[in-house]
């Protein structure tokens, strides 16, 4: 009896494929509900973390507002040690550590001026950032180094100190997951020399400077010792935004700027050279600069207002710091000044009279010139004795347009800033120093000794700016 073939039972094999299917389904659906989240999550990190980094650069840039328009810059340097980098704090704070203005939570302030890191603190401590309710900053900054100097306070305020900050900024961002990023500045404001040449004159008109006879320029260093120990024939340089003419035996030890350089006989050209030395920097030639350097005209209060005044002193005398009319000195007599500022309308020494600048700071003497009918200020009938040999510790400073006379000597060392005004020099004495004026004449053989260490005693005011940047996330 042949044998029965049955088939196989394939009941619920459908069911085993449809779970299969939705295992299968399942697993997929899950691989892409975590990617959109691991996508969601990571765009709400990134967002984050983006906003948080514009916290920290919107706290860098508030701190870069809040030194240049709200602090001021110190000028009395004894709570600061300035020899080392970072700026060391000496007195006046908690510690003498590094000098620090802080908001940042956890880093403390180290400042000699409480009311200033208050100050500081208020402004940068935890603060929102305008558009984004999520997102605030907090911000230290450190000083890194600062270069004291004798500010010229007539000409931008006192503010000339060179310093450069650190800036830290933490920008914070709330969120799915709290960004925390960290931003870090340098922040520089440079101090500018306004003495950079033996002399400058800013005019433009033929004849700017006019050197004859002996007249010469070279360099020494006052900070390092006397003239005769640190005599350079180089570094004695010269600019004008108009002309030079060099004749006898005249020597610039050094270089000459000159808007223009053509050779040739004024007006026709800026530069004439019959001297039988010469410019001695730049192999004899002259160094086109392209342009004319500005500036500023000073600004200072004028002496009382009755400048018809003659105050004629026939006897030694000593003033102190203050306003004075029309100053007279002659029979050989000395005008002492001690440190401090004065404002003359005129001042004119004759019969071989001194005008003695005692030692320890500066004397600024502002000239105001009004109502004068000859020379704003005139040493040719006398001579200048700075004790202490600094020329920084002489500025005379005048903003008017009458002529001044200088007259040298072995001690007469000082810096003249008189922009507008034609200076000539008296007889064959030399200056120690720089001289600034709107022409200079030297035709009788004085020398000008130009100090080099006023690159950085004197200084004016630079911008803040930015030179250094880098950031990390937390």
């Amino acid at each position: 009896m042949p044998s029965e073939n049955k088939g196989k039972n394939e009941r619920g094999a459908s069911l085993v494929i449809v779970l299969i299917s939705m295992l299968v389904l399942g697993v997929l659906t899950s691989g892409i509900l975590f990617v959109v989240t691991t996508e969601v999550g990571t765009t709400a990190n990134y967002k984050e973390l983006a906003q948080a980094r514009y916290a920290a650069e919107a706290g860098v840039q508030r701190t870069i507002n809040w030194l240049s328009n709200n602090y001021t810059v110190p000028t009395n340097f004894s709570s600061y040690n300035t020899s080392t980098s970072p700026v060391r704090c000496a007195s006046g704070c908690s510690s003498t550590g590094a000098v620090v203005m802080s908001g940042i939570s956890g880093v403390a302030s180290n400042y000699p001026d409480s009311a200033v890191a208050s100050a500081y603190a208020s402004a940068l401590s935890n603060q929102a950032v305008s558009g984004l309710a999520n997102a605030s900053y907090s911000t230290s900054a450190r000083l890194v180094s600062m270069i004291p100097g004798t500010n010229a306070s007539w000409l931008d305020g006192n503010n000339g100190t060179p310093q450069i900050w650190e800036i830290t900024s933490q920008g914070y961002a709330t969120g799915i997951r709290n960004a925390t990023v960290q931003v870090v500045a340098t922040y520089e404001k440079p101090g500018v020399r306004i003495f950079g040449y033996g002399v400058f004159a800013t005019g433009t008109a033929c004849p700017t400077i006019t050197m004859g006879g002996g007249a010469l320029t070279d360099s020494y260093d006052s900070s390092a010792g006397t003239y005769a120990a640190t005599a350079q024939t180089t570094n004695g340089d010269v600019g004008t935004n108009g002309s030079l003419t060099i004749t006898g035996n005249a020597a610039i030890k050094g270089n000459a700027y000159l808007v223009n350089v053509t050779n040739g006989i004024c007006p026709l050209a800026t530069y004439s050279n019959t001297s039988n030395v010469g410019i001695s920097g730049n192999g004899g030639a002259p160094i086109a600069t392209g342009s004319a350097q500005t500036f500023n005209t000073p600004v200072y209060s004028n002496p009382s207002p009755a400048l018809t005044t003659i105050t004629a002193y026939t006897n030694n005398v000593s003033l102190p710091p203050g306003n004075y009319n029309n100053v007279q000195l002659s029979a050989g007599k000395t005008l002492t000044l001690s440190p401090g500022t004065y404002n003359f309308n005129s001042l004119t020494l004759s019969g071989n009279s001194t005008l003695a600048i005692n030692s320890g700071g500066p004397v600024i003497l502002q000239i105001a010139g009004a109502g004068v009918l000859v020379n704003a200020l005139d040493l040719s009938g006398g001579t200048v004795s700075n004790s202490g040999g600094v020329p920084a510790n002489l500025q005379i400073v005048y903003s008017g347009t009458l002529p001044i006379v200088l007259s040298g000597g072995a001690a007469a060392s000082g810096v003249v800033y008189a922009p507008n005004s034609p200076i000539t020099m008296s007889g064959q004495a030399p200056w120690f120093g720089s001289i600034i004026s709107k022409t200079f004449n030297d035709s009788g053989g004085a020398a000008v000794h130009y100090d080099r260490s006023l690159g950085t005693a004197l200084v004016k005011s630079g911008s803040f700016q930015l030179i250094g940047f880098s950031w990390s996330k937390f």
